[in-house]
């Protein structure tokens, strides 16, 4: 993994040639340590003469380069549509990464850029490798709309998608590459994520939706994009009469068969299932692949600095780590404390208090966030009606509430839009006040911490994982 400093953007784009080049590797790893959170990677060339294996061994090589020497890194390849000669769905992207014999190239670059009324971009010169075609344009507004045929209108996918990855990527890149109108994507939620390693770290459905849908519409603007939840393993793909093509990995390739079977039970068409390597070199050992599983345990006991790498200190390696907070100097230091139902979170805390040690109970908070007559109780009686009032008190009746929104997941979003940000501040509230009664550190304890993205206000998370194990006795007769 290479040394990292705080790098000069956020968020950087590099030119590759779509033909591999002995130095590219060197290239996108100089690139990559010149932006701190994201980096779009354009491949100039004509696609169409390429098949899709060749695409897919280029999009592996360059995922897995950047998986290896920056695996926090956001990496994004942009892929043939209207537009993307100019990065036109590049829009958050700050400046070109560059050699100097390059220069002249990227300044008519983005000159076309604003000419074509796209927003400008700046120039950061690094010292990368530049081959003799990048000293050209090698795209322009034909050739980035070609990609490799035959192509089909309706290509499915399905996954957890979870703290998405150079895997998850390469998957995403090859059913666009693959489809030519729209991609449904069915992402696991329920009972599918029961057996997950770490399951109390798991973003919910709609920050992962969300996260897809970004990902998706930045590489490729071009398609219609459907992204559901399932509850089943097979969800939509059994159903929708206009699938053509299913896009799988290697692991998961039984289970494109496993749909064609049912889709045959159904007099459906049976689809062309389209398998993808994983991200890695063939000996590549396990732990060297990056995966959901292996970003969750990285989540444990993370610092939360701002615009650091939060496994390496500034200018360090791994394991060197020199923290810088992200709460302002007027809060105490603050330890966010998570984990799932009967996970020991309430232990710890006792233990804790035990050592005078400060704990916000953000589960107490939510109780008094809606007290009647605050803004909060208006919101609530506003949304759910006068029945959720207690006649006799004229609080909130929670056994009322309750019926309706653990009834109704819309109706629990709904409450937690209303009720989070309110927690969220009476939060703040109390480390202002413990602030000022001199306190330097305290805990914020949360089953919800990462779900309401309250670990956006704590400088470390530590979350509580309790194993357990049954064994069943078996008697044979």
């Amino acid at each position: 993994m290479s040394s990292r400093s705080i790098a000069p953007v956020r968020v950087g784009l590099v030119r590759l040639q779509l033909a591999t080049r002995d130095q590219d590797g060197e290239r996108l790893t100089r690139a990559a340590d010149a932006v701190a959170d994201k980096l779009y990677i354009m491949l100039e060339g004509d696609w169409s003469q390429q098949t899709r294996a060749d695409i897919q061994q280029r999009l592996m090589f360059i995922y897995n380069q950047l998986a290896l020497s920056s695996p926090l890194l956001d990496a994004r390849v942009l892929l043939p549509s209207e537009g993307a000669w100019l990065a036109r769905s590049a829009g958050d992207a700050e400046a070109v990464v560059c050699s100097k014999e390059e220069e002249e190239c990227v300044e008519r670059w983005i000159k076309s850029r604003i000419e074509h009324k796209l927003a400008g971009l700046s120039k950061l010169v690094v010292e990368a490798p530049c081959c003799q075609e990048l000293q050209c344009v090698g795209w322009d507004g034909d050739t980035c709309k070609l990609l490799p045929s035959p192509t089909l209108q309706h290509v499915v996918l399905g996954g957890t998608f979870d703290r998405i990855h150079a895997g998850h990527k390469l998957l995403l890149s090859m059913t666009c590459i693959c489809a030519s109108e729209r991609v449904l994507i069915g992402v696991s939620t329920g009972q599918l994520l029961d057996g997950k390693t770490i399951r109390d770290v798991l973003q919910p459905f709609d920050q992962r939706q969300a996260r897809l849908w970004q990902i998706l519409t930045s590489i490729r603007d071009c398609l219609r994009y459907e992204i559901v939840p399932i509850t089943d393993p097979f969800g939509p793909s059994i159903v929708d009469e206009r699938l053509q093509c299913i896009v799988v990995s290697k692991e998961t390739e039984r289970g494109g068969h496993s749909v064609n079977k049912r889709r045959v039970e159904r007099k459906l068409n049976e689809l062309v299932v389209e398998v993808v390597d994983l991200v890695g070199p063939d000996n590549a050992e396990e732990s060297e692949k990056m995966s959901s599983t292996k970003l969750r345990k990285m989540i444990l006991g993370s610092f939360n600095s701002a615009g650091l790498n939060p496994l390496c200190k500034q200018g360090g390696e791994v394991g060197e780590l020199e923290h810088i907070r992200s709460t302002p100097e007027t809060l105490p230091y603050v330890i966010g404390l998570t984990g799932g139902i009967a996970s020991g979170k309430t232990t710890i805390s006792n233990v804790l208090k035990e050592g005078e040690c400060e704990i916000i109970d953000c589960d107490k908070l939510g109780h008094s966030a809606y007290l009647k007559g605050s803004k909060t109780f208006h919101q609530v009686v506003d949304a759910f009606g006068e029945q959720v009032v207690d006649v006799a008190s004229g609080e909130i009746d929670r056994k009322s509430l309750g019926s309706i929104v653990f009834s109704d997941p819309s109706q629990m979003k709904v409450l937690n839009g209303i009720v989070w940000p309110a927690i969220k501040q009476l939060a703040i509230e109390e480390m202002r006040k413990l602030k000022e009664k001199g306190v330097e550190m305290c805990v914020m304890e949360a089953a919800v911490l990462l779900e309401a993205s309250w670990d956006e206000f704590v400088d470390e998370v530590t979350t509580n994982v309790l194993t357990v194990i049954f064994h069943h006795e078996l008697s044979w007769s």
